[in-house]
């Protein structure tokens, strides 16, 4: 009588074995769908789960940065190729390449994380305080030296001079102007997602005679874009200062030329409307970041 997996004889041949030999599960352990492949087709989750020190560490990494094959592919695009990789993503080749919002959070992790690496949030400032003269509607006003009270004049009874003397008083020693550095970095840190809103509303403004693109579309190229300037930005910040400064005067030629070849490439622009829109798009940019900075200077000093 032939053996099946059902009698009783295949049980005894397999259950000797089952322990030796490593097989998937059967059954997805999230949702309890069966399984027919190395995915569970009905939540996702793999079939062979991690379960050694070694794979923990391989999924923060790729957790953090999504440092597998996607990564390869995405880098080369997003440096020279931006545009094909906005309008891949959109044309649905998803798959294949890192989400725009996980290469922005990740530029910004680089950004706010490289002074940490490289001891120059720890550094002291070395600011030396200096007579600051401010023009109010008495006059002029001359800043007073350490440890004395600055005198505005009549600016002392608007808000913006309640604000300056407040922000003033915090910034008195070389500890107060560390400490300050710290609680704006950290403020910085907290509201930077609000770069990319801002960034894909300009989008729109300069796209607006262009019909058929989405807030979406918008959305994939801000991202993208932004996480180009916020790895070129994190290299400055850990190159050695005497490259640094190279590459800090680079940076101004490059990123208005990838601006204008991501724009051409995402929306079919020609040379001439991705160059106008590059330029619009940097000004608007400019105002936009400024906006950004000085705002969180502001809850920075009322925290």
């Amino acid at each position: 009588m032939p053996t099946t997996l059902d009698s009783p004889a295949a049980a005894q041949e397999t259950s000797g074995t089952a322990e030796d030999v490593p097989h998937e599960p059967a059954e997805c352990r999230n949702c309890g769908t069966r399984l027919t492949g190395r995915y569970c087709h009905a939540c996702g989750q793999q079939a062979h789960l991690h379960a050694t020190l070694g794979d923990l560490l391989s999924e923060m990494f790729e957790g953090v940065a999504h440092f597998d094959g996607r990564l390869w592919r995405t880098l080369p695009l997003l440096v020279f190729r931006p545009g094909e990789l906005s309008r891949r993503w959109k044309a649905g080749e998803r798959a294949k390449f890192v989400h725009p919002l996980h290469v922005f959070l990740f530029a910004v992790f680089l950004v706010f994380t490289a002074p940490y690496v490289t001891g120059q949030a720890s550094e002291p400032l070395e600011l030396q305080r200096v007579e600051t003269r401010i023009e109010a509607a008495g006059g002029q006003v001359v800043g007073a030296a350490p440890g004395q009270e600055v005198d505005l004049g009549e600016l002392e009874t608007t808000a913006f001079g309640r604000f300056l003397k407040k922000t003033i008083a915090k910034l008195d020693t070389p500890e107060e102007r560390a400490y300050f550095r710290t609680k704006y970095m950290a403020m910085a840190y907290k509201l930077a997602w609000v770069v990319a809103p801002l960034s894909m509303l300009i989008l729109a403004l300069l796209m607006a005679f262009r019909p058929g693109y989405t807030l979406y579309d918008h959305g994939v190229v801000s991202l993208y874009g932004l996480g180009f300037f916020g790895l070129l930005l994190s290299i400055a910040m850990l190159l050695p200062r005497a490259v640094a400064g190279v590459w800090e005067a680079v940076l101004p030629i490059v990123l208005p030329i990838h601006a204008m070849v991501h724009l051409r490439g995402a929306y079919g622009l020609s040379w001439v409307g991705a160059s106008l829109r590059s330029v619009a798009l940097g000004a608007m940019t400019l105002v936009a970041f400024g906006l950004f900075l000085a705002g969180v200077f502001a809850l920075t000093t009322a925290a």
